[in-house]
């Protein structure tokens, strides 16, 4: 059971700096949460079946899934670091 809460660097319409704010609940074995407080994506909360993969025990986790939409995501999580990674593919 893991909550992560993660900002972005981003760029708004009108060129001015904005922070993106993601949250996710890793709950189970295959399932996390997800909220969306910024951004264009704002205010979307969503449940998704998840991949899991430990790529280094105690640092490094990688986490996959396809939503309904089509969309491929691909986070990975660097315990040591503090660092969330993400590839989205529309």
């Amino acid at each position: 059971d893991l909550h992560l809460l993660y900002d972005y660097d981003a760029e708004g319409a009108d060129g001015k700096p904005e922070k993106w704010r993601y949250e996710m609940w890793f709950f189970s074995e295959n399932r996390i949460v997800y909220s969306i407080h910024g951004g264009p994506m704002a205010g979307r909360l969503n449940y998704q079946t998840v991949a899991f993969q430990c790529i280094r025990p105690g640092e490094l986790w990688q986490c996959n899934w396809l939503e309904e939409t089509g969309t491929i995501v691909s986070l990975v999580y660097d315990i040591k670091n503090a660092k969330i990674t993400t590839m989205i593919g529309f």
